[in-house]
């Protein structure tokens, strides 16, 4: 691959990845097309300028992080998100059309994500930006080279296995770290301890466990019922002895010592026999 026309910028709107391809290029314009129309979220996506006279693929990078500046110290887990997102377009990039010797493989353009740290690659659409296969692999086999993996030495030790052997397979490889991931999966669901449920809580009936809602209906109920009473009660509430009257005077002026002002006959005082209850509950005597 050209490295020579990589170049960075930095501007207040972003930092920007230049690429200077050659005069008279050769593109690769099914690829091209299916970048700008339907990208793949492992590529960085890139605009076309032409200064001049050359064209100048632009591509911007945001919130990342080069994997050359990358921490080489992971533990197994981050070492299968970041390995399984490298070896993944080399593998589904058929799937747009993509030739994977165009992806750039040089770690100072490989960006990751500086929340998920997956890798994404810059594709570059020209026939002279090409890779070997065997350049490819030794990529690879470099990275994991570079990287230590801090709480399973065990599986690194496989993975050196893998790599010293005669034929690597970057499917086979994936599969492996699937497998990997799949089988710590399954360690840690066994490993976690079960939640116990909470004890079911009976209704005992009383009414402190009843809702509070339905306390309050059942408080209105006897009100209710306290008040047809009354109302269908042929005397009034104090028993007085006296027959009930259509307004709620007598009540008020029984318990705030309220008098029925009746015209007396002879003296033309208010009538003070038979009053009801006074407020201790006696009977009020007739005063003499």
């Amino acid at each position: 691959m050209n490295k020579e026309s990589f170049s960075l910028q930095s501007t207040l709107e972003a930092n920007f990845l230049n690429v200077i391809l050659p005069e008279n290029p050769e593109i690769d314009e099914i690829a091209e097309k299916v970048i700008r129309e339907d990208k793949p979220d492992f590529l960085i996506s890139y605009r076309d300028v032409n200064i001049n006279g050359n064209i100048t693929l632009k591509y911007k990078l945001i919130n990342t992080i080069a994997l050359a500046y990358s921490d080489r110290n992971m533990t197994k887990d981050q070492f299968i998100v970041l390995y399984m997102s490298l070896l993944n377009p080399f593998i589904q990039g058929k799937d747009w059309f993509l030739d994977y010797h165009n992806f750039c493989i040089d770690e100072r353009y490989i960006f990751l994500d500086k929340q998920t740290m997956k890798a994404s690659y810059i594709y570059v659409p020209e026939a002279s930006f090409q890779n070997q296969d065997e350049d490819i692999v030794q990529f690879f086999k470099k990275i994991f080279s570079q990287i230590k993996i801090v709480n399973d030495p065990a599986f690194q030790v496989t993975m050196y296995q893998y790599f010293i052997s005669d034929h690597v397979n970057f499917t086979d490889l994936y599969q492996l770290l699937q497998k990997e991931m799949k089988a710590d999966m399954k360690t840690a669901e066994i490993r976690m301890p079960k939640v116990p449920e909470k004890p079911e809580i009976k209704n005992t009936g009383t009414k402190s466990m009843q809702p509070l809602a339905e306390q309050n209906v059942h408080v209105k109920a006897v009100e209710a019922k306290a008040e047809q009473q009354v109302e269908n009660s042929p005397f009034d509430i104090f028993d007085t002895g006296k027959k009930k009257t259509n307004s709620g005077d007598s009540a008020i002026n029984a318990l705030f010592g309220g008098k029925d002002k009746k015209k007396d006959d002879k003296s033309g005082k208010a009538d003070k026999k038979n009053t009801g209850f006074n407020l201790f509950g006696k009977r009020k005597t007739k005063k003499i």
